[in-house]
């Protein structure tokens, strides 16, 4: 409902990604406006972000809801069928702590 997303916007969830998406197999000249022209029907958008090296997406990026309800709506729309950014069918995933993902390598003892 409306009233829990403006609710829920007010609670500070800084490391929360709930309500943030992780779309893959971008095109390689996908723009963060690409990202909203394909997610903003969902709800209002936060942030919209795709990395690049030099001018070419790295061919992934981030769609950042306000609301945690509306980035799961999004997220059941793209799983029900082929979804496109930019006329290219993505993949979209809840996003994780990039903690997540980093290994720490084990410690080296030092030769004696």
């Amino acid at each position: 409902s409306k009233l829990s997303c403006r609710l829920e916007s007010h609670v500070d969830r800084s490391h929360d990604q709930r309500g943030r998406l992780v779309v893959r197999n971008l095109h390689f000249r996908a723009l963060e406006e690409d990202l909203l022209d394909a997610f903003m029907a969902y709800g209002p958008i936060k942030e919209a972000r795709v990395p690049r090296v030099g001018e070419k997406s790295r061919g992934f990026g981030f769609v950042e809801f306000f609301c945690e309800a509306d980035a799961r709506r999004a997220l059941k729309a793209a799983s029900a069928g082929e979804f496109k950014v930019k006329g290219r069918p993505v993949a979209v995933d809840q996003a994780t702590p990039k903690s997540d993902h980093v290994v720490a390598a084990p410690a080296v003892e030092a030769a004696e």
